[in-house]
């Protein structure tokens, strides 16, 4: 029987196949179908089904199944289905707030259940089938847009490009620092293979808890470009500042100074993250130390809030500083305006930076800009618009000082305006800001700036104005220092009578009192 079911197999439909099995089960009698059906792997059911329709008589012609046989379909049963799963799958729909799912839940299951919620008679099968048919696929994220780019990033990347190839040609080193992926030191699974004996691989832990670690292992790299050579300091709590700027120097204790006997530099590159980001301190200051020059001191001051460009405290550091010996100390402020002037008040002098195309034509409008600048600084020249911004500032300068040839000043604004005691352009103390153009980038301008500076400097001192700088900055310490401390003692007063500042400002709230009169009273009483 075996035999003749391999034989005829090939070329019976489902129905013949039935009836051949059927026949075979008559022919056999007792027990026919339990041989018939382990002979062929066909289902007894299926057997008897088969028996059953020898007995009927024959079927209808042309058919296998019977008429009206078979489920109808879902989409017959329940109109609009395939449209309420495609909603849910929609990728316009992804991060829509008014999606009942989002795109990090759409699997079978999800999807099923929030169809069932909708009141869809619908399995999980069936919803895997009708993805299929929409055209959906299982998918995994891909990497593929960058974020945008900074106007500068290729300029930047040929500048440190083109600093490294200097530095090489001149035999001074170049290396580029970075972290490694930290492990945890333990009985933990890691990539890659070894030769261990056939069948007996080396077990480890299931889970990578750091509790279960003895330690973690940071790397930290640094990579000497010229010589294609690699120092590694492995850390065991901590990626720091400290620590990067430790594996530096113990490269150069241990290969560097080797290397480089006569090397007077070092050029570091890094990613600008992490321990070695361009915002920690710690990084700044640890090279600093690294860097040992005494000649040379490196300090970063938030404003906190202050409005006038620098920190309240930015003045005493550069008294310290010069007390320290300090020969020049360069302040660099937030940007300049009609309120971040401030600086005015601190340096002797004043160089204002402008870029083209970045509005500063327009900012240089402002009042605050031409009162405080002792020199112009019209930076990244090489960009379109740089000659436009240089004309306008020679415009400006040029009606300052026709204003006030003709006498349209008043004295007080006159010196704010030209920061010295001439009041005339034809006076040997009047000072005209020159305008320099620069190309930071290419060191393009950088001496004729300095030059522009030292120009300056050497101006003040012949004119006597340097020393009246030095009176007005030191009153100008003194008035903020006065105002902070009569506001702290207004304060305290105010403290000591409880409940009464509320009480005022509960008044004033209620539109029952005026807050001027009120403040005038107050005055009068501390």
């Amino acid at each position: 029987m075996v035999a003749k079911y391999v034989v005829l197999a090939p070329v019976l439909d489902e129905r013949a196949r039935r009836l051949w099995a059927a026949a075979e089960s008559r022919a056999i009698g007792f027990g026919g179908d339990a041989l018939v059906s382990a002979a062929t792997g066909l289902a007894r059911q299926t057997i008897r089904r088969g028996r059953q329709e020898l007995a009927a008589g024959p079927a209808v012609p042309g058919r296998i199944r019977q008429p009206g046989a078979g489920r109808p379909a879902l989409e017959e049963t329940q109109p609009g289905l395939t449209t309420a799963l495609e909603a849910l799958v929609e990728p316009l729909t992804r991060g829509d707030p008014e999606s009942p799912l989002r795109w990090t839940c759409k699997s079978r299951a999800n999807l099923t259940a929030e169809l069932v919620k909708q009141g869809w008679a619908v399995s999980s099968t069936t919803v895997g089938r009708l993805l299929h048919q929409l055209g959906y696929r299982l998918q995994s994220v891909r990497k593929s847009r960058e974020g945008a780019s900074h106007p500068d990033r290729n300029a930047q990347f040929e500048l440190i490009n083109a600093t490294a190839t200097a530095f090489l040609d001149r035999q001074q080193p170049v290396i580029s620092v970075d972290t490694k992926k930290k492990e945890l030191v333990g009985d933990f699974t890691n990539a890659g293979r070894e030769w261990q004996p056939s069948g007996a691989p080396e077990t480890t832990l299931v889970h990578d808890f750091p509790g279960d670690a003895i330690g973690k292992a940071i790397p930290y790299g640094v990579y000497d470009m010229a010589r294609n050579e690699a120092w590694v300091s492995v850390g065991r709590d901590h990626d720091t500042p400290a620590f990067a700027v430790a594996s530096i120097r113990q490269w150069w204790k241990v290969m560097g100074r080797r290397a480089y006997p006569k090397a007077d530099r070092l050029f570091i590159t890094a990613d600008a993250g992490g321990s070695n980001g361009y915002r920690a301190r710690a990084w700044k200051i640890e090279l600093q130390k690294l860097a040992d020059d005494p000649g040379v001191f490196v300090r970063s001051l938030a404003s906190r809030g202050s409005l006038g460009g620098i920190s309240n405290c930015t003045d005493e550091v550069a008294d310290l500083l010069d007390a320290f010996g300090k020969d020049v100390v360069i302040v660099e402020t937030v940007g300049v305006g009609q309120d971040e002037v401030e600086v005015a008040e601190l340096a002797h002098s004043v160089v204002v930076v402008s870029i083209p195309g970045m509005g500063d034509d327009v900012q240089a409008i402002k009042a605050g800009v031409l009162e405080i600048a002792d020199v112009f600084a019209v930076n990244k020249a090489d960009r379109e618009g740089a000659d436009r911004t240089v004309k306008d500032l020679q415009l400006m300068l040029e009606l300052r000082r026709t204003t006030a040839t003709r006498g349209g000043l008043e004295h007080d604004t006159l010196h704010r305006m030209t920061r010295t005691g001439a009041e005339d352009p034809h006076d040997p103390g009047w000072w005209e800001p020159p305008i320099v153009k620069t190309v930071a980038t290419r060191n393009e301008g950088v001496a004729e700036l300095a030059a522009a500076v030292d120009r300056h400097r050497a101006h003040l001192e012949a004119s006597g104005e340097r020393g009246r700088r030095e009176v007005a900055r030191a009153r100008a310490a003194f008035l903020t220092l006065l105002r902070e401390r009569l506001m702290q003692g207004a304060l305290a007063r105010l403290a000591e009578e409880e409940g009464h500042l509320d009480e005022v400002a509960a008044r004033i709230a209620a539109r029952e009192a005026d807050p001027y009169e009120l403040a005038d009273e107050m005055a009068a009483r501390l």
